[in-house]
């Protein structure tokens, strides 16, 4: 399976970078972002805009790297206890903005978690390692962003009152010498593949309002567990997928729905799965809900100071927000 990439040339990657802009925090960055984005469809080539765009409009493309994109540090530390200072990564994080602002989309925190921080550093660190969630070093299973919220762009939306799902979740590669993939499975294929298996009853089980979804780990003061389908329809007719390892079905065929769809992604998993090797200036977007995504466990590099670091970043139609 391959996922779509685009290289910034080297005077894409210089003009991107002298557009950084002297700023201290993410409520600023926040400001500019439609600044930036602007400034951004100036500064980069049409080739590359283009597949932006195709990124953004096509419901085939779930995936997309962009690599050489400009980073404002030198060889800093990862950060193992607590982050740093927002001037270290405001240049990464102005881009990443610019490129949302150009697609109709815009950066935003979660109340609920991270301390209401706009970038999560994905990294581990002392405390969390056996946690179950992007501070650990832990195997972290098959799963959407945020599975007890709504799905954006689906009737959801309109009959629920907890906060939308992303839309699209960007990942900055900072260091990754553990060589420590991001691992994609689209749901559409896995779909299909369970359908085949398993007969049509499974696609309709699994829009039935009979699963028993718990907040994440990395979500504070979200105690109230939602039961809701597994699968909904966007409004233009794709199938949008929720999951986790902690979903348990209320009723008998969602029990059995559910065993099947995991016996599949068990089973294929090695056949579906997309492999994304995020390096150093490496920054992926994909699409939360027709996606799933998980990482194996690896041993975290605190002697030398650099285990992995990703950047991440959510991003949802400003309305949504």
């Amino acid at each position: 399976m391959t996922y779509a990439y685009h290289i910034l040339s080297r005077n894409e990657h210089h003009r991107a970078s002298s557009l950084d802009i002297d700023i201290n925090d993410e409520f600023k960055a926040l400001l500019y972002a439609e600044l930036m984005g602007e400034s951004l469809q100036k500064s980069l080539d049409n080739a590359t805009l283009a597949k932006l765009q195709c990124f953004a409009s096509d419901h085939a493309q779930n995936i997309f790297v962009l690599r050489n994109v400009p980073l404002s540090f030198g060889l800093l530390e990862t950060p193992s206890t607590e982050d740093i200072a927002f001037s270290h990564i405001s240049r990464n994080v102005l881009f990443t903005l610019g490129l949302f602002s150009i697609i109709g989309k815009q950066g935003f925190a979660y109340e609920q978690e991270n301390n209401a921080r706009l970038v999560r550093h994905v990294t581990p660190k002392h405390g969390s390692l056996l946690k179950g969630t992007s501070h650990g070093s832990y195997h972290l299973g098959w799963h959407s962003e945020h599975p007890v919220f709504s799905i954006p762009g689906t009737e959801e939306v309109s009959r629920n009152d907890s906060p939308y799902a992303p839309e699209i979740i960007a990942l900055t590669g900072v260091y990754n010498y553990e060589d420590i993939p991001t691992l994609i499975i689209e749901t559409k294929a896995l779909l299909d593949k369970a359908q085949a298996e398993h007969g049509s009853w499974l696609i309709n089980a699994l829009q039935k309002n009979h699963y028993d979804v718990p907040p994440g780990a990395s979500l504070s003061n979200v105690e109230v567990r939602r039961s809701c389908p597994l699968l909904s329809i966007s409004n233009e007719g794709h199938f949008k997928l929720r999951y986790s390892d902690a979903i348990v079905g209320t009723s008998d065929q969602a029990r059995k729905a559910l065993s099947a769809l995991r016996q599949t992604l068990r089973e294929e998993e090695d056949k579906l799965k997309i492999v994304v090797n995020l390096q150093h200036c490496d920054l992926l977007l994909f699409k939360n809900n027709t996606t799933l995504h998980k990482r194996s466990d690896f041993d975290a590099n605190f002697a030398t100071g650099m285990s992995r670091w990703l950047m991440r970043i959510f991003a949802s139609n400003p309305k949504l927000i």
